[in-house]
């Protein structure tokens, strides 16, 4: 492909683990988006962690960590702590979108965090069954 990517110059804020919201990211950022994937402190994204499928051969390289994360700079931020939420609203101040699909994540999310932004876009990305039988189908987003 030549020339310019159509998502360049796009911020994307990846908050999100397992599969739908990595994915997302991993998209914006093959189309060009600069996309910083947000970890927590300690072992970072609980993806890391899950090991491959027991149907194929055993690595010790997560493929499915890196399939879902090229493409993404990456930080640390404890996000429970003053010095971190900070860090974490500067960031967003610049962002255009930010992707999470943990509601305990959406909890810490800054009111405010677009304010210097207009066109910022927070999207949740939800893996459930179905919402109309989810313990959570009053929230928002369901």
């Amino acid at each position: 492909m030549s020339g310019r990517l159509p998502l360049e110059g796009l911020r994307v804020l990846d908050l999100a683990s397992f599969i739908a919201g990595p994915v997302a990211t991993t998209v914006m950022g093959d189309y060009g988006a600069e996309v910083i994937k947000i970890e927590p402190p300690g072992e970072g994204d609980p993806q890391r962690k899950l090991g491959q499928a027991h149907s194929v051969p055993q690595h010790p390289v997560n493929f499915c960590w890196h399939m879902t994360n090229r493409n993404k700079r990456a930080i640390v931020l404890d996000l429970k702590h003053a010095q971190g939420r900070a860090v974490f609203e500067r960031l967003a101040g610049t962002a255009d979108v930010m992707v999470v699909n943990d509601t305990t994540i959406t909890a810490t999310t800054p009111d405010g965090a677009n304010a210097p932004n207009t066109l910022f876009t927070y999207v949740r990305a939800n893996q459930t069954k179905s919402c109309s039988t989810s313990a959570y189908r009053q929230r928002t987003g369901c």
